[in-house]
């Protein structure tokens, strides 16, 4: 599956999350990056087109600005895609990565904002609906600033599945995901290490029993639903 994924920041190399994610995505993920503030100086309308109908799923990532995207976005998305016809676009993916600095709870019915994320982005949605596209769940990324290790290995994970599926994120989708980047991330790295290697190969089975496990109490518990 190929991705395209165009970042809308103004300036990613001071962007600590932008970073995180343009990296993680370049170094474990088949994606392709295109910087919009970067390009727009140069725009050829017809090459980004081609960019995009050979792209079988297109991310737009940015930092919510004032309950929005920044305006880059829209200014490229009204140059490119208003002479493409919805035919072109039909049946590929769009999904949105956005970075808020708010607390996931302030973005609900009840809390500070009063509205979701999804809702305040409910444009692009009826954008994948205009030219037939299917349309992923928002992927989105709060309070960035506060995140630990843990928090942030557990968020490229998260961001490497959005990036390279189309999959639900699923706990066994998830899992599944994880089980064959990690053999094919370090694997291959420590094959040849006779130490390592049959206790990396232990850790990747007792994964794989996990996933297992996971799967059959599902379909029990679906068995009991019915």
């Amino acid at each position: 599956m190929k991705t395209v994924c165009y970042i809308a920041h103004p300036d990613v190399n001071q962007s600590s999350s932008q970073q995180y994610l343009l990296e993680s995505g370049l170094n474990y993920s088949q994606a392709q990056y295109v910087n919009l503030y970067e390009m727009m100086n140069n725009l050829v309308i017809e090459q980004e087109q081609n960019r995009l109908l050979a792209a079988d799923q297109i991310i737009f990532q940015f930092p919510m600005y004032w309950y929005q995207a920044p305006g880059i976005l829209f200014e490229w998305i009204n140059q490119v895609w208003s002479t493409l016809k919805p035919s072109q676009l039909k049946g590929k993916t769009l999904g949105i990565v956005v970075v808020v600095g708010g607390k996931k709870e302030h973005y609900q019915s009840g809390g500070r904002e009063g509205r979701t994320v999804s809702e305040l982005l409910s444009n692009f949605e009826v954008l994948a609906r205009h030219f037939k596209m299917n349309y992923k769940p928002i992927f989105a990324i709060h309070q960035f600033q506060y995140m630990n290790e843990q928090q942030k290995a557990h968020l490229m994970w998260r961001y490497l599945f959005y990036l390279e599926t189309t999959e639900e994120e699923r706990l066994t989708n998830y899992q599944r995901f994880i089980i064959a980047r990690a053999k094919t991330l370090i694997g291959e790295e420590i094959a040849d290490d006779h130490n390592l290697a049959p206790l990396w190969q232990a850790f990747i089975s007792q994964l794989e029993m996990q996933e297992f496990e996971i799967e059959e109490l599902m379909g029990i518990n679906l068995e009991e639903e019915m």
